[in-house]
């Protein structure tokens, strides 16, 4: 089986963990990432909720909220944390935003699973392959700067 890195599904089950409306992060757990490289699962789950894209920076589960799980530092499902599979810099961290090499970044979803794009610090992966359309006061320049400011050493 070639490897394919565009993440093809969000897991039914961590999308009941999201919002009901707006934009949510999504990552491949090292289990499901592993399995799907082995050859055992034909399908790439993002099974790993890492936040909201569109809520505001006070609400619990925003990505912006840098008191919250998902906007703090040194949470393991948080973009900011430089030493996370998510969030991490070096060139072993394959599901990170940050790591503009990453083959498996976070997916960019709604709650019914679709998949609008890719996080990612690379200009070329977050716009491959999708027609991105933004919700809210977010747009791709605005967030791709502000993952470029969270990704900065």
């Amino acid at each position: 089986m070639a490897f394919n890195p565009v993440p093809q599904a969000v897991s039914p089950d961590v999308l009941a963990e999201g919002r009901a409306s707006g934009l949510m992060l999504f990552g491949a757990s090292l289990l499901s990432y592993g399995r799907y490289l082995r050859g055992e699962d034909e399908t790439l789950l993002q099974d790993t909720y890492l936040g909201c894209l569109t809520c505001g920076e006070f609400e619990f589960d925003s990505v912006f909220n840098e008191q919250g799980t998902y906007g703090v530092a040194y949470s393991r499902w948080s973009i900011r944390n430089s030493v996370g599979q998510y969030g991490g810099r070096e060139a072993f961290y394959n599901l990170s935003a940050c790591n503009p090499a990453a083959e498996v970044p976070p997916v960019i979803s709604d709650h019914t699973g679709t998949i609008y794009g890719v996080l990612n610090v690379s200009h070329r992966q977050m716009t491959r392959a999708y027609g991105i359309s933004w919700q809210n006061r977010y747009s791709l320049s605005t967030l791709r700067d502000w993952l470029t400011e969270v990704c900065v050493p």
